[in-house]
């Protein structure tokens, strides 16, 4: 897996993809992985998936510099932009968590396709999210910014972001997997919940390009609780004979 570096007009863009083997013959599955996610998450792909190229970007300042401004907006446009210059082809976006989010902004004309998965639109009811971030970030106050600034979380508590104008850019099906571990209220967990509230979930299902589809007996973590539910969910975007 090799990492090249894509220039966009927010800054330098790192993604990673076995490019050597990359043909324009193939369609192109852009990953991006969620709000300090490993660099092995989905990696197996490549292997599930031959007949594809697999690329993977995570979110601008997660193992990157961050951009000047922490915005979806800005994260979106520069996905947008490494895609003009890799896709020439068709392709599909899976978005992970807030990296999702992220996915729903993009408008490149590649873009046949996304799968959403566990991606929230607001975040402001997400109370498991101050104890999640405060190990990430108390020994890094520029991690603690883009806690901040993205998901409106910080020491003192939860303001939250609201992402919900996004749908609005929304042009090509998609499916939103959505955690069966609802969100519901703070308590003790064994595992993250759904970071998609009950809201998010109607809203999601009134669009009329999306699907929901719920993984039961699934936390946040679909990626690894749920991958059966998310291979078929990615299978439904690369074996189709031609994306709409």
């Amino acid at each position: 897996m090799d990492v090249r570096i894509f220039e966009t007009r927010f800054g330098p863009t790192p993604i990673w993809g076995d490019f050597a083997r990359f043909s324009p013959e193939r369609r192109l599955l852009f990953v991006i992985r969620g709000a300090f996610s490993k660099k092995n998450v989905l990696l197996g792909l490549t292997q599930d998936f031959p007949g594809v190229d697999v690329a993977y970007a995570h979110l601008p300042g997660m193992f990157s510099e961050p951009f000047l401004r922490d915005s979806i907006e800005d994260f979106a446009a520069a996905f947008d932009e490494v895609l003009a210059q890799l896709a020439h082809r068709q392709s599909a976006v899976i978005g992970l968590s807030l990296g999702g989010t992220a996915a729903i902004a993009m408008q490149d004309p590649s873009i046949r396709a996304k799968v959403l998965v566990d991606s929230p639109i607001t975040t402001g009811r997400l109370w498991m999210l101050p104890d999640i971030f405060r190990a990430k970030v108390q020994s890094n106050p520029r991690l603690a910014q883009w806690v901040w600034n993205l998901f409106g979380v910080s020491e003192h508590g939860i303001v939250g972001r609201d992402y919900r104008g996004l749908l609005s850019r929304l042009n090509v099906p998609t499916l939103a997997l959505v955690a069966g571990d609802p969100l519901g209220e703070p308590r003790p967990i064994v595992r993250a919940p759904s970071a998609v509230s009950d809201e998010d979930r109607a809203l999601y299902a009134a669009h009329p390009m999306i699907t929901v589809r719920i993984v039961a007996s699934c936390g946040h973590n679909i990626a690894k609780d749920g991958q059966a539910d998310l291979a078929r969910a990615i299978r439904r975007v690369v074996e189709v004979p031609q994306l709409p």
